[in-house]
């Protein structure tokens, strides 16, 4: 006769509740050390592959990466064309003729548009030098700015201020208005920027420059040099400023 005793049917259930709660109590198992967990099924995803929440990737040249907010928005394409290296539509080109006896040279630097040479008269002891320049919409600095500039490269004997002798007067060229300021000083010549060969010092100099306002930005024209020099090209001068016409 078999002895062994069974459990009764109330000592299993008893023993079954014991086991359940102590499960409930661990919590859900953990994957084991060095796992990783799964990512997130194809299903789980757009069409395009792209995680389901935009902002739980950031792009690589995004500045708010690991901030949780979203990518950076703006124009993300090229920048624009430097206007002084012919960036199209940028600059509004202009032409003009050239005076007689003027002699066209190759300009000193990038930002010049045309240079020439005017041939000393009197008693004036170096050429004078005409430079257009321009630098594009939005750049170059303000009329009154240049003009300051270019009055303060001069020094009057008498210690006067060189706008306190300046003139000032406007045209109307080809619909555009244009700025033209003259005045009388002590050059004193040296180079206006590195690498560049020194301009001449003229005791008994004299400034005549014109700003041509145009859609897109001024051109500069300006003539410096000895007082007669400048002086006795002052006609030709204008007479370039009137044949100014847009390309």
């Amino acid at each position: 006769m078999n002895n062994r005793r069974y459990p009764s049917p109330r000592s299993s259930l008893a023993l079954a509740l014991i086991v359940c709660v102590g499960a409930c109590q661990r919590g859900p198992a953990e994957p084991p050390s060095g796992s990783r967990p799964e990512s997130p099924s194809s299903a789980q995803r757009p069409a395009n592959g792209a995680p389901a929440n935009p902002h739980t990737t950031a792009p690589a040249n995004d500045p708010h990466a690991g901030l949780g907010l979203p990518p950076p928005s703006g124009n993300s394409g090229p920048p624009l064309a430097n206007p002084a290296a012919g960036g199209g539509d940028a600059v509004t080109q202009l032409e003009w003729d050239d005076p007689p006896g003027w002699r066209r040279e190759q300009p000193a630097s990038p930002m010049r548009r045309a240079q020439y040479k005017v041939t000393k008269v009197g008693a004036d002891a170096a050429d004078a030098e005409v430079t257009v320049i321009t630098f594009g919409g939005g750049q170059g600095g303000s009329n009154e700015a240049n003009i300051q500039r270019w009055l303060g490269q001069l020094e009057q004997p008498d210690g006067r201020q060189t706008s306190d002798v300046a003139q000032r007067r406007s045209l109307t060229v080809a619909g555009m208005n244009v700025l033209v300021v003259e005045a009388p000083g002590r050059i004193r010549g040296g180079s206006m920027m590195p690498g560049m060969a020194a301009a001449p010092a003229f005791d008994r100099g004299r400034l005549l420059a014109a700003i041509v306002e145009t859609p897109n930005g001024p051109w500069f024209f300006k003539l410096t040099g000895g007082d007669e020099t400048v002086t006795s090209a002052r006609s030709a001068f204008e007479t370039m400023l009137r044949s100014i016409r847009r390309r």
